[in-house]
């Protein structure tokens, strides 16, 4: 089943059991049930605008289904960044979606039942569409010089991390 399909039929909010495979034994997806259980992409949208360095640590540990449906959230929310917001929340935001791709890190967060294959995130088009985002960002930074935060050479070191992603 291709993934549009699946997500559309997956469309409703995630079940407790979306966010928390383990039933909520794992402290960390506690804490995403405690903050996502029973949120829409508007309401978890209103959350990472809230604290996204917090919560984009209870997208890490949480299901993968769970996590699929709330990227739509990260996506919305990456898309009202500043050139200062983004300088400060990239590096967030590629640990989240490396963890979820790194069977490595998986596997030393003992998580790997939430790994989401490369080809498959690449699938995604929320995952797809923040991972061109960025990438275009950082482009547009380096060009310009950089920026306050970022020199142009780590700007072009961060391009890499994403362009290897997935």
């Amino acid at each position: 089943m291709s993934f549009r399909r699946k997500h559309r039929l997956r469309n409703d909010v995630p079940t407790a059991g979306d966010i928390s495979p383990t039933g909520g034994k794992q402290w960390d997806e506690q804490a995403a049930l405690k903050h996502f259980l029973g949120r829409d992409v508007p309401e978890a949208l209103e959350l990472l605008r809230e604290h996204f360095e917090c919560y984009q640590e209870d997208l890490m540990f949480m299901g993968r289904r769970g996590f699929e449906y709330y990227l739509e959230a990260v996506w919305l929310y990456v898309q009202e960044w500043t050139d200062d917001d983004f300088g400060w929340y990239e590096g967030y935001l590629f640990s989240l979606m490396e963890q979820r791709v790194d069977m490595e890190l998986a596997n030393d967060f003992d998580k790997k039942h939430y790994q989401i294959p490369p080809e498959e995130m690449a699938a995604n088009p929320h995952a797809r569409a923040l991972r061109e985002h960025c990438i275009a960002e950082l482009k547009r930074m380096a060009a310009a010089g950089g920026t306050k935060w970022l020199a142009p050479h780590e700007l072009q070191e961060r391009l890499e991390r994403w362009r290897r992603l997935f």
